[in-house]
């Protein structure tokens, strides 16, 4: 079989809609994908009526999902109005430890995601052989990298990111929509090919509309923190500070407080005084 720039766009934006996370990258994916089932529609289809219905369904789903996560990504907590401190605070907080994780994760988890999606593109050949379904072997080898893609996205972060809960469900549909315009060559009506396109609009403007609320509601678009807040984690730590120490004289104070906010004015000072003696017995303060 020989591979075309159809398969070659459906299977960069495939691998990268599983390994990829972020939400610009992601979508730039999900173009890069589409722009290749339509061209393999354009090249497989008679009159190509189909193609150009993808390519307008295409476009008006990008347009939707691109501005929704491109507005989320710019905007500020200090454009958000009606917040008090403790809400900026805790908004500070989730993204610090969002940044921690992202930094500790590593490429060893990287690497892990490009290999998982690696192994879903060669899985899809060997589906293609084994249930052809009765396509070509072009079109099929596209239909499985595009189902492949969706599910994979969906069981690695589909539970914990609704961004990616979308895409999945959204490239899903896409491979849906391949198989039953090809399968069904020009017998397709109007109505069928509308309905085919109506079907991914009303789930992007869902996922654009949910996104923003979350975002609005919780500061956050992200369900990993969401959940973690709803579950009671927080990022209350107990420090104990050395405020000042000689020869002679120590003062230690405990303070417990969150993460991000400003320590309280009163909290408990412990405060001692080491003797000569002490220092010539070679005992060290507790705390010193």
């Amino acid at each position: 079989m020989q591979i075309t720039l159809p398969l070659v766009l459906i299977a960069i934006g495939s691998v990268a809609i599983v390994a990829l996370r972020e939400g610009r990258l992601l979508v730039a994916a999900l173009f890069v994908q589409w722009g290749g089932m339509v061209l393999l529609l354009l090249g497989s289809m008679p009159g190509a009526r189909a193609a150009w219905v993808e390519l307008v369904v295409g476009l008006v789903c990008l347009v939707l999902l691109g501005w929704s996560v491109w507005t989320l990504h710019n905007l500020k907590i200090e454009d958000v109005p009606g917040l008090d401190e403790s809400h900026r605070a805790g908004w500070l907080l989730r993204q610090e430890r969002r940044s921690w994780y992202g930094r500790e994760s590593g490429l060893a988890d990287q690497a892990l995601l490009w290999v998982i999606a690696l192994a879903g593109g060669v899985a899809g050949f060997g589906l293609a052989r084994l249930y052809p379904l009765g396509g070509s072997e072009e079109v099929m080898l596209a239909f499985y990298w595009i189902l492949l893609s969706a599910v994979l996205s969906l069981v690695v972060h589909g539970a914990r990111d609704l961004l990616k809960l979308g895409v999945g469900l959204l490239v899903l549909l896409n491979a849906i929509a391949l198989l039953v315009e090809t399968l069904a060559l020009g017998l397709l009506s109007d109505v069928t090919l509308g309905l085919l396109g109506l079907c991914r609009l009303g789930l992007v403007l869902t996922v654009s509309y949910l996104l923003v609320v979350l975002k609005v509601t919780f500061l956050d678009a992200d369900l990993e923190d969401i959940f973690d807040a709803r579950a009671g984690i927080t990022g209350d730590e107990m420090a104990l500070v050395v405020v000042g120490r000689d020869s002679t004289n120590y003062e230690l104070q405990i303070t417990d407080y969150e993460l991000g906010e400003d320590p309280p004015e009163e909290g408990r000072e412990e405060t001692g005084t080491i003797e000569g003696e002490t220092e010539e017995k070679g005992e060290v303060p507790a705390g010193g």
